[in-house]
C-alpha cells in the first residue's frame, strides 16, 4: 500500500506479517495549508484489505503521521476464466498457463488438461461446485506430498483407444460438497464370441454398483476363491481392491458392446487388499491352467493411478499376475496376458487403473498381498514400464506359435536363462498357462505336466550340457497349419535353438528359420526345444537339421516346407511301401508349398522328395 496527503507524492506503507494489524508512515505535509478534514490518499495492492480510515496525527510542522489499519489476505490463486484447453493462456486470469508451482482455482466451466501436471509442495488446486477438470488420455495429474487438491466439482479421468489418464494422490485430497472423480476404462467385446463378451475391471472410487447399468444376478460377478466359482454381486457399492467381471451385450449390464466402463465417486487413498484365499474345493469346470486349478484370486487396482505390483509385499503367492483380454489375438480371439519375471513381452509389474488381474496363492498357509494398506505414495506409479527385474535381466527367448496365414492368431512361450532354476514351477519367475479362447492355439513348457507360459530354466552361457524343454501345443483346429517362430532379441548370439518334432522324427534349426507344421491332437507332447551354446556344442543336431523337411496333409492338400528352389518330384508312400500318390511342383526356398493329391485313408505315410539328383523323406500322419 502507498499513502499520500496530496495525491501526488506517495510513500510506501510497508505491511509485514499476516493477519490484522496496522502500519504507520510519516508523510511530508504543508502545515500552512492544513485544513480540518485532511484527505489521505491510498493506493491498494491485491493482497491487502483495509478499512480506509487512516488516523492522522501531526508529527511536526512539515509532516503528518498516518496510521492505517489493514487485514492481510493470501495471494489470490490463478483463476480459470474460460473453457477448453488448460494450455491456452487466455483462459487464465493471469494471461499465462499455470504450472505446478502456482495455486490454481477453477470456479466454473471446463478445463481440459492435455499434458502432465505435477503440483509442487505447498500449492493448491481447487475446484468449485459445478466446475470441471478433464484429464485427457495418456496424461496424469500428480498431487505431490505437501500439496492439496480440493474438489467440489468433477474431475474426469478420460480414456480412449490411445490410453487412459491418471490421478496420483500422493498429497492431500479433500472432497468438498458433491465433488467427485469420474474414472473411465475402455472396453470392446463387439467381435467376441457370445460366451466371451466379458470385461474384468476394478473400482478406484467409492461408487454404487447401480452406476454400471442394468445389473442383474447373471451379468456381474466377483470370484469366490474359497470355492473356485463366480458369485453374483450382492453389495450396494463396489469394494476397493476386488476384481469384477461384467457381461456386455444382450441381457448384460449394458447392451453397448464397446465404450467405457465409467464409475463416479470419491477416490481411495488407502486400501487394504481383500483377503487372499487358497480354497478347500477344486472346481474342475474352471479351466485355468494345465495342471493347477487351485488358489486363484481375482483382485483389482484400487488406485486412480498405475499400481506397482512389484512394490506390494507378497506372502506365499506366485510372483506373476494375469490379465483377461477379450481381443488378445485380435477381434473375437480372447485370452490372458501373463506378467512374470520370466516373461519376454510382459515383464513389467504395472497394473493400470480400473484393471482386474488374477493372482495365485501357493498354499493355504497364510497367503496374502500387501503389508498394511495400499497407498498411492507407496504403490502408485506414473509410467507403465517398471520391470520385475531390479538387476540386469537374464537372457530370454520368445517362442511363438501362430496360424500360418495370420500371425495375430497365436500364443507364445517365454524362456529365461536362470542358472540353478528348477524344472518345477518357480514361484518368483514362472507363469502358468491360462488357456485361450476362440480359435487361438496354446503353447507352453510342459515339465512334469506343469504347463507354463513363462519359464525360468537352468541354462546359460556357462552351461556344459544342452537343455531340453518339453513343449506342448493345444489348438481347437485339427490339421490347422501353424508356424513356430523364435525371437532371440533378448539373448546373446552364442545360443542356438533347435526344435524336435517327435511325431515326424525330425530336427529343425529354429535359430535359422521358422518351422511350419499341421496341428494334430493325437500327440500332445509332440515337440522339444533343445538349447545349446558354445560349450555344449550341437551334438549332431546340426547334421540332423540340415535338409529337414516337414509335411502334413489337410484333406486333398499336401503341404511341404523346407524345400529348395526349383522343380521337385513328390511321391507319397504308404507303410507297405506302395506309392499312393505322385506329383510335381516348383518350390520357392523358405516358403511352404502345396499340391493336390487324392484323399488318403488315416495312417502314417512317407513323403519322398527328389530334386537336383538328391532324395529326402519325411513322415506324415493322416487323420480322418
Amino acid at each position: 500500500m502507498s499513502v499520500s496527503t496530496d495525491n501526488t507524492s506517495f510513500m510506501e506503507l510497508s505491511l509485514t506479517g499476516s493477519g490484522t494489524g496496522s502500519s504507520t508512515v510519516t508523510v511530508p505535509y504543508n502545515a500552512t495549508t492544513k485544513v480540518a478534514s485532511q484527505l489521505v490518499y491510498l493506493r491498494m495492492k491485491s493482497n491487502v484489505t483495509t478499512n480506509l480510515s487512516g488516523v492522522l496525527t501531526l508529527a511536526s510542522a512539515n509532516a503528518v503521521s498516518v496510521t492505517v489499519p489493514y487485514t492481510a489476505i493470501a495471494t489470490p490463486a490463478t483463476v480459470w476464466t474460460g473453457t477448453g484447453a488448460w494450455s491456452t493462456a487466455g483462459n487464465w486470469s493471469c494471461a499465462a498457463v499455470p504450472t505446478g508451482n502456482l495455486d490454481v482455482l477453477i470456479s466454473s466451466g471446463t478445463a481440459t488438461l492435455s499434458s502432465d501436471l505435477s503440483m509442487q509442495t505447498g500449492k493448491t488446486l481447487t475446484l468449485s461446485g459445478g466446475a470441471n477438470l478433464v484429464v485427457a488420455p495418456t496424461y496424469a495429474l500428480t498431487v505431490n506430498t505437501g500439496s492439496t487438491l480440493t474438489n467440489a466439482g468433477t474431475i474426469t479421468l478420460d480414456a480412449d483407444a490411445t490410453g487412459y489418464s491418471q490421478l496420483l494422490l500422493n498429497g492431500t485430497y479433500t472432497t468438498s460438497g458433491s465433488g467427485v472423480v469420474v474414472t473411465k476404462r475402455l472396453y470392446d467385446v463387439s467381435t467376441a464370441p457370445v460366451n466371451a463378451k466379458w470385461t474384468q475391471f476394478s473400482a478406484p472410487v467409492y461408487a454404487p454398483v447401480s452406476q454400471l447399468g442394468n445389473v442383474q444376478p447373471n451379468n456381474l460377478f466377483t470370484w469366490d476363491a474359497q470355492n473356485n466359482e463366480f458369485d453374483s454381486v450382492s453389495s450396494t457399492h463396489f469394494q476397493a481392491g476386488k476384481g469384477y467381471t461384467a457381461y456386455y451385450g444382450p441381457n448384460g449390464v449394458s447392451t453397448a458392446q464397446s465404450g467405457t466402463v465409467q464409475l463416479s465417486g470419491t477416490p481411495y487413498t488407502s486400501v487394504a487388499i481383500p483377503t487372499i484365499k487358497y480354497g478347500s474345493f477344486i472346481n474342475w469346470n474352471v479351466q485355468f491352467a494345465g495342471s493347477e486349478k487351485r488358489g486363484w484370486n481375482l483382485i483389482g487396482n484400487p488406485l486412480t493411478s498405475n499400481l506397482d505390483f512389484g512394490a506390494i509385499t507378497r506372502n506365499n503367492l506366485d510372483g506373476a499376475f494375469y490379465r483377461w483380454d477379450p481381443n488378445k489375438g485380435g477381434p473375437g480371439q480372447p485370452g490372458y496376458h501373463d506378467h512374470a519375471q520370466a516373461s519376454v513381452t510382459n515383464d513389467n509389474v504395472i497394473i493400470p487403473p480400473m484393471t482386474a488381474v488374477w493372482v495365485r496363492a501357493k498354499s493355504a498357509v497364510s497367503p496374502g498381498l500387501g503389508n498394511g494398506n495400499i497407498t498411492p505414495a507407496t504403490h502408485g506409479h506414473r509410467n507403465g514400464s517398471k520391470s520385475f527385474s531390479q538387476k540386469t535381466a537374464p537372457d530370454k527367448f520368445l517362442i511363438s506359435v501362430s496360424e500360418l496365414a495370420n500371425s495375430l492368431l497365436g500364443d507364445h512361450l517365454s524362456l529365461a536363462m536362470v542358472p540353478g532354476a528348477s524344472d518345477a514351477f518357480e514361484g518368483d519367475w514362472d507363469a502358468w498357462e491360462l488357456l485361450n479362447g476362440g480359435t487361438m492355439p496354446n503353447v507352453f513348457a510342459d515339465f512334469n505336466s506343469e504347463w507354463t507360459t513363462a519359464k525360468a530354466i537352468d541354462f546359460g552361457l556357462d552351461a556344459t550340457s544342452v537343455k531340453v524343454v518339453p513343449v506342448g501345443v493345444i489348438s481347437p483346429q485339427e490339421m490347422q497349419p501353424y508356424r513356430f517362430h523364435l525371437n532371440a532379441d533378448l539373448a546373446q548370439e552364442e545360443y542356438t535353438v533347435y526344435l524336435r518334432d517327435k511325431l515326424l522324427n525330425s530336427v529343425h534349426k529354429l535359430s535359422t528359420s521358422d518351422y511350419v507344421f499341421a496341428y494334430t491332437s493325437a500327440m500332445e507332447d509332440r515337440f522339444e526345444l533343445i538349447l545349446t551354446n558354445a560349450k555344449t556344442g550341437a551334438l549332431g543336431l546340426e547334421e540332423a537339421s540340415r535338409g529337414a523337411l516337414s509335411a502334413w496333409v489337410n484333406g486333398s492338400e499336401l503341404w511341404i516346407t523346407g524345400l529348395e528352389s526349383g522343380a521337385q518330384e513328390i511321391d507319397v508312400v504308404g507303410m507297405d511301401g506302395r506309392v499312393v500318390a505322385s506329383t510335381n511342383l516348383r518350390a520357392d526356398e523358405g516358403q511352404p508349398s502345396t499340391v493336390t493329391i487324392p484323399e488318403l485313408p488315416a495312417g502314417l505315410y512317407t513323403v519322398r522328395v527328389r530334386s537336383n539328383g538328391l532324395e529326402r523323406g519325411v513322415r506324415v500322419a493322416v487323420q480322418r
